[in-house]
């Protein structure tokens, strides 16, 4: 038919052979992975396709940030709050020192007071 094969030689080294094969199947892999994320959310975006290739640090899927956002916001004012209230508490701290040197108030308001600013 066509006459005989023309061979080459070459120097042997370690490789992927470049042989593919097209056809029907199925590829069942060796190992699969479960990936979970860390916090509960509405999936926004996912930033892969089945069957990619993914690296450690990669971006796998967005979820929405909102409700984290929220809460974020409510604990940076209950802090501001709180530091308001200790501010408060040291200042009414000085004040009952000066009261209680004029015999003002009982010294156990003083010593309530300083328990007060010492919890908070």
């Amino acid at each position: 038919m066509g006459g005989p094969v023309q061979v080459v030689a070459a120097e042997v080294r370690r490789g992927n052979i470049g042989v593919y094969s097209l056809g029907l199947g199925e590829v069942t892999p060796i190992y699969t992975v479960m990936v979970k994320s860390r916090v509960d959310g509405q999936l926004m975006r996912i930033s892969f396709n089945e069957g990619d290739t993914v690296h450690q640090g990669d971006l796998l899927a967005e979820i929405d940030s909102r409700p984290f956002d929220v809460a974020l916001e409510q604990a940076e004012g209950q802090l501001a709050r709180d530091q308001a209230l200790l501010e408060n508490a040291h200042v009414d701290e000085k004040r009952y020192e000066g009261l209680l040197e004029l015999n003002a108030i009982p010294e156990q308001q003083l010593a309530t007071q300083k328990a007060l600013v010492a919890k908070i």
